[in-house]
């Protein structure tokens, strides 16, 4: 049995690469809008694969600041 949170970030992951391809397809989009799309299919494809593994995915120190130790920010 797939986990469910790995098929949801699957079909996220489609969303956003049909939606880039709309934005492709109707012209006039900043490559960068295009882009950004894109990467945020890739994001959620690879969240799914680490969901799959058996992995965990846990907000990162750019979403949740207040959480990170001064350590773990980039210096």
């Amino acid at each position: 049995m797939v986990d469910p949170d790995a098929l949801r970030y699957l079909r996220i992951a489609q969303a956003d690469l049909d939606e880039a391809r709309r934005m492709v397809e109707l012209s006039g989009f900043r490559d960068s809008s295009i882009g950004f799309r894109l990467q945020q299919a890739c994001e959620k494809a690879l969240k799914s694969w680490i969901h799959i593994k058996g992995g965990q995915i846990g907000r990162s120190c750019w979403a949740s600041r207040s959480r990170c130790s001064s350590k773990s920010r980039a210096t």
